[in-house]
């Protein structure tokens, strides 16, 4: 395998600074948990945009349920609020949760990468590196496989907005294609 320098030295720097030879199944207080906790707290405020392509104009779905179209408000009723702030609910969930895997997935590769180095430099065998990340990698497989089982419920959240709100119809872009190619395992 071919490093640069650079990337060598800085891969041994996270390694001599111990981050390759922590519990790699201790995730508290890390760098994933806090980007995690940002990522909510501004997903939670965001408007979900749709559309601004080949000629359909921009929706957004408001933290309050407002659907905009072009800008302009849709009129709804409670029940039709409820079920956009079901649908932004789901959205923002499946969301949070693939980002949230996306983040743990990147500080298990740069761990294990730097493990990786400092097991080569020691004489550890890989097998052993191996087995110390399979806890973590395992957790991540699975929280990404119920991600992948909990699919359905935003197709029908979405299908409820549709059919509360018809102006959204055009705006739906999760069909059940999308849970059916889901593989973690594949």
């Amino acid at each position: 395998m071919f490093l640069t320098s650079a990337v060598f030295a800085a891969v041994l720097s996270l390694a001599a600074c111990g981050r390759g030879d922590r519990d790699p199944g201790v995730e508290a207080g890390s760098l994933a948990d806090e980007a995690i906790q940002a990522m909510r707290d501004d997903l939670a405020d965001d408007l979900l945009s749709f559309g601004g392509t080949g000629g359909l104009a921009r929706a957004r779905l408001t933290p309050e349920g407002d659907l905009l179209i072009d800008g302009v408000a849709v009129a709804m009723d409670a029940e039709q609020r409820a079920a956009a702030l079901a649908y932004r609910a789901e959205y923002l969930r499946i969301a949070e949760a693939g980002a949230a895997i996306g983040i743990r997935s990147a500080e298990l590769a740069k761990d294990a990468v730097a493990a990786a180095i400092t097991g080569a430099l020691k004489g550890e065998d890989d097998a052993a590196i191996e087995a110390r990340f399979e806890p973590t990698t395992a957790r991540i497989r699975a929280e990404a496989r119920a991600l992948c089982d909990s699919l359905p419920r935003l197709k029908a959240a979405q299908d409820a907005f549709i059919a509360a709100v018809p102006e959204f119809a055009p705006y739906a872009r999760f069909d059940r294609s999308d849970f059916d190619e889901c593989d973690v395992d594949g």
